[in-house]
Parts: structure tokens; C-alpha cells; sequence
């Protein structure tokens, strides 16, 4: 019997050491602070993640999805730009924290600051896709070459966040996290 419960308890260990290493794909299942989802975390939290620029990213997402004009009027001057996206991307590591049906993005900065952000999906049409897998949000950086673009920062799951372009038309909706510049 003890033989047993011995084998059962290295089987036990193993699977663990397995389910919470970090994984080539950027998974983690430790520590930090769990966004959770939509709008995730503590929603008053600026973290200073020690990023050149000095810029102070909010935990967690802001709830819901909005056009590029919704988000403007709302959010303002609290909207990264594209540039602090890009410092962000360029400064940071990520990772994955598995959350039920899906994962969240684990953001430590250079000075080992975390911040969570949530991958609340795409907006298609009339509703989310794609929840805890991808996620959109809102730069308040125009394109030089269109008044009808924006620059938007866009995550899958396990790949390296990028920039790409979205309409500001009013059918087009993107999550927005905020910032606070120093």
C-alpha cells in the first residue's frame, strides 16, 4: 500500500511540475495578479512596470467594447498611444495565465512590475469572438494616411502582442486599457 501511495504521489508531483512551468508557447500558471477577464483586477491600479517613457499602465481592461469615437469621448487622454504600445511590447515580457476558457496576458515590466490584461475577444458584428484568446484595443493614434484608421493593439494567445490598423467607422469596436502619463 505505501508503494502505491508513493508512486501516486511522485505521478501527483510530476503532473504539477508539468501544469505549472512556463511552456515555449508563453504559458504561466503563477503567482501575479489574475486580471480575470473582462475588466479584470483591481480597476484603480496604475503600475509603474519601469518603462523608459515613465508611462503608468492600468491593470485590467476597461469593460466593454467601443467604437473609436465612444472611447475618444470617454477615455480620452487615459488611451495609450501607439508609440506606448509599441514601448510596451518592446520592453516587456508575456505570458499566459489560463483562466477558464481561455487566458489572460501577464505583463512584467523591466522592473518586475505585473500588470494583467484580460483578452475579452474580438467584436464581431454584434457580439464578442474569440473570448479569452484574442483581444483588441484602441490606441488613440490615427493613421498618417487616413482619417477613417487608428492604430489598434492586437494580442493572440501566446504569440508577442502587435500594432496593426482598424476603421474608426462606428460598426468597428475594440476594449481599451488606459494609462497615465508621467
Amino acid at each position: 500500500m505505501k508503494k502505491v501511495i508513493s508512486i501516486l504521489l511522485v505521478a501527483f508531483a510530476m503532473t504539477a511540475m508539468v501544469a505549472c512551468g512556463d511552456k515555449n508557447e508563453g504559458t504561466d500558471n503563477g503567482g501575479g495578479n489574475n486580471g480575470g477577464g473582462n475588466g479584470g483586477g483591481n480597476s484603480a491600479t496604475y503600475v509603474d512596470l519601469g518603462l523608459p517613457s515613465g508611462t503608468l499602465w492600468k491593470n485590467g481592461v476597461e469593460d466593454g467594447f467601443y467604437t473609436y469615437a465612444e472611447a475618444m469621448q470617454k477615455f480620452g487622454d487615459n488611451m495609450p498611444t501607439k508609440e506606448q504600445w509599441e514601448e510596451l511590447i518592446a520592453n516587456c515580457t508575456f505570458r499566459w495565465l489560463p483562466i477558464e476558457g481561455g487566458f489572460d496576458m501577464k505583463v512584467t515590466g523591466p522592473n518586475e512590475n505585473v500588470i494583467v490584461i484580460p483578452l475579452p475577444g474580438e467584436w464581431m458584428t454584434d457580439q464578442a469572438s474569440d473570448v479569452g484568446d484574442e483581444g483588441n484595443y484602441w490606441t488613440k493614434t490615427m493613421t498618417d494616411y487616413s482619417d477613417e484608421h487608428a492604430w489598434i493593439a492586437h494580442v493572440v494567445a501566446g504569440n508577442t502582442p502587435g500594432i496593426r490598423e482598424c476603421t474608426t467607422l462606428s460598426n468597428s469596436k475594440c476594449s481599451v486599457c488606459l494609462v497615465q502619463n508621467q
